[in-house]
């Protein structure tokens, strides 16, 4: 259940109720809260995250992490977009739930250090950092997988190797990010992976990168962009 109210967005799912600082006339906020709390894209329904880490790669305004802290995640939660960044960290403290997040305003890609991430808009080549139409930032930082796979350290988890659960929504870039050799170092330490897609020629890599330690349980609609699902052997 998503609602408009005086306070802000009101989203409640089958465990958790919140509210959310978001743009009722923005598309992309109320997608991504209608998503995750009402749709349940993620799969995070019935699944027990209480004590465990967690990675939400493209955190926008904090719909994911919200409820996986909610859940009694501990969360690291990229995002490079300053306007979204701002948001997820009221969203984070509205709810209660700043202890339990480490938020990063950083991208995550191939190479370490500053640059640049791009967000596409719908258009007639679809989605992604190759769409003509796409709304660009400079960043500080964007972190590779090796990279990311030590920030879990400072979640102050006992067991900072087990990752239960790694979440990615960053609109074509997923396709560099999972061409990149070092994604070899983080996935076989998560349990539980989530994509979202878009098109572009590298989609083969994507499935290529999680076959060795996962089996892939769903596709969508890959040719075209959806999600693809996958669970550690």
């Amino acid at each position: 259940m998503i609602r408009a109210t005086p306070a802000g967005l009101l989203a409640a799912s089958d465990d958790a109720v919140a509210t959310f600082l978001a743009d009722s006339s923005r598309p992309d906020h109320l997608d991504a809260v209608r998503e995750v709390w009402s749709e349940d894209v993620y799969h995070l329904n019935g699944r027990d995250l209480r004590g465990r880490a967690v990675i939400d790669i493209g955190a926008h305004i904090g719909a994911f992490t919200v409820r996986a802290a909610a859940k009694g995640a501990r969360v690291l939660a990229l995002e490079p977009f300053r306007e979204a960044y701002d948001r997820l960290i009221v969203n984070l403290d509205r709810n209660g739930l700043t202890p339990s997040v480490a938020p990063l305003r950083a991208a995550a890609g191939p190479s370490d250090g500053p640059g640049s991430v791009f967000i596409g808009r719908m258009g007639d080549t679809g989605m992604g950092f190759d769409d003509p139409f796409s709304d660009g930032a400079e960043v500080a930082e964007v972190l590779t997988p090796r990279e990311i796979g030590l920030r879990v350290a400072g979640l102050g988890l006992e067991d900072a190797e087990d990752i239960a659960f790694l979440k990615v929504d960053i609109e074509g870039g997923e396709h560099g990010l999972f061409g990149c050799p070092q994604i070899g170092e983080l996935l076989p330490r998560c349990e539980y992976v989530a994509i979202e897609t878009h098109p572009g020629p590298a989609l083969g890599r994507i499935v290529e990168a999680l076959l060795p330690t996962h089996s892939v349980s769903a596709f969508g609609r890959p040719a075209a962009g959806g999600m693809i699902y996958a669970t550690r052997y």
